[in-house]
């Protein structure tokens, strides 16, 4: 079941002014804000220039919509799910539709585009199931696959475009724009040099795609929730790859990443729960947020050793990552780089790690042991967190240890370094199996709960009087 969100754009007093309807506009009268949800038809005013994001979402009852030709843009999901609305007249003046502008609008039959218009956005027409056909205007330049989820007819007028068998291209045929076939295999002609952003996108039917050796940029989320995509090859003149290119791809299960590639992006594999091999390229140097997030099926990946940076959730929910070997340039293990990574059994750290980042190694299950190096100062909180750690030599330079750091390991003993400042709230709540704990600075701070419901501490008589001697009871009371 499709999760729907609440778009209704919240507005502040005073920066609004409502007409007779209810309808909202900007203090100038520019902007067409919010429109009520108990509409039927509905007449803008003129002299409005944009109609805001969102602002008929939830209209589901609007039949009939009149706009000015003072409009110039419409905004983001303007009319995103306005399933009552069977017809539509964009007036002369209109110059861009931004993305889902019509998005779930399921009874529009017609829509008259403006003889203006020269942007098209993003998915603007996806789920219009009663809509037949769509013209790109002779005045349109430029858009972003505005035919995502959109199965009718198309029909090009402008110069700055070529539809050939189902594909949309520029009109030197260098840029795909769209992919329309319903055609599982697909030969990028040799031609392109870019694919762009979303053009791919939501083709649940494609299987294959080869690529040409002329291709140098494969733009932002180009192959979104392509989750029947099973291979593709990318070619050796591949410099640049957008963010979340390949997410969702959940058939994907192997990929060899050029060596022209010297960062991978946010998101670029995120949910390709089937893939379980990968190489990257030598010179790599960035591995980017939510890189290999949800990557279920991965067991093993080599790290090149020039990447100096790691970013958040990299590997999160990597259930199946077995080991892991980082390379020594890294400084700082980012937010929630293991989280979830409940196979992880063994990983080097490297010698010239400074801080382990929050949620870090979260749910790592089946990890044991691990060593971390003398130059780690920082351990953040929940950074191990519900760990199989049972064992571990804390560093030298060590100076926090933060709240929950520990909470609900396996840990059986631990010795806490004379450097560390301060022991946070709970940092080791829940750790049933610690029997044995030292302190060497008498100075240390311990926050409450630091060892609440850690049972062989408690029945301790000894330890836990001692504990309590210095810290007070509040260290085992939950928090």
């Amino acid at each position: 079941m499709d999760i729907v969100y609440d778009m209704t754009p919240s507005l502040s007093q005073g920066e609004y002014v409502e007409d007779k309807y209810g309808a909202a506009y900007s203090n100038d009268g520019s902007k067409l804000l919010r429109a009520p949800h108990n509409l039927t038809r509905y007449t803008i005013k003129h002299g409005t220039k944009v109609i805001g994001h969102a602002a008929f979402w939830g209209c589901e009852d609007i039949e009939q919509i009149f706009i000015p030709d003072t409009i110039v843009t419409i905004e983001g999901a303007a009319f995103s799910n306005c399933i009552s609305l069977k017809q539509i007249e964009l007036p002369n003046g209109i110059a861009c539709i931004k993305q889902f502008a019509f998005r779930g609008c399921e009874k529009l039959e017609c829509i008259k585009m403006s003889k203006s218009l020269q942007f098209m956005g993003r998915g603007a027409f996806i789920d219009c199931f009663a809509l037949k056909c769509i013209e790109i205007p002779e005045t349109v330049i430029d858009m972003e696959n505005p035919f995502e989820g959109y199965y009718g007819t198309v029909n090009n007028y402008s110069n700055h475009f070529v539809l050939e068998n189902d594909v949309i291209y520029s009109s030197s045929k260098e840029k795909l724009i769209s992919y329309r076939s319903i055609s599982p295999y697909f030969s990028v002609p040799d031609c392109v040099t870019e694919i762009s952003s979303f053009a791919f996108s939501g083709c649940e039917h494609i299987k294959t795609v080869q690529l040409p050796i002329s291709l140098k940029t494969i733009r932002e989320g180009a192959f979104d929730g392509c989750k029947n995509l099973q291979k593709i090859a990318l070619p050796p003149s591949l410099s640049l790859l957008g963010n979340s290119t390949f997410y969702g791809c959940a058939s994907l299960t192997e990929i060899q990443i050029p060596e022209g590639i010297t960062e991978l992006p946010y998101g670029l594999f995120m949910g390709c729960n089937s893939l379980n091999t990968i190489k990257l390229p030598y010179n790599l140097d960035k591995i980017g947020y939510c890189t290999f997030s949800d990557c279920g099926n991965l067991k093993n990946i080599d790290i090149p050793p020039y990447v100096t940076d790691i970013e958040e959730g990299a590997f999160a929910d990597c259930s199946l990552l077995e080991h892991m070997n980082l390379p020594n340039g890294i400084h700082t293990l980012s937010k929630s780089t293991f989280r979830g990574c409940s196979s992880l059994k063994q990983i080097s750290l490297p010698e010239g790690l400074s801080k382990i980042g929050m949620c870090a190694f979260l749910g790592t299950h089946s990890l044991k042991d691990i060593k971390i190096s003398n130059n780690v100062s920082s351990i953040e909180k929940y950074a191990f967190c519900g760990s199989g750690i049972e064992h571990v030599e804390l560093p030298e330079h060590l100076t926090t240890i933060g709240e929950y750091a520990f909470c609900e390991s396996s840990l059986e003993r631990i010795e806490i370094p004379y450097s560390v400042i301060e022991i946070e709230k709970g940092a080791f709540q829940g750790c049933e199996h610690l029997r044995c704990i030292r302190i060497s600075n008498d100075r240390t701070v311990v926050g409450d709960g630091a060892f609440a419901s850690c049972a062989e501490i408690y029945y301790d008589s000894i330890l836990r009087n001692s504990l309590i001697a210095k810290y007070g009871e509040r260290v085992f009371e939950l928090t």
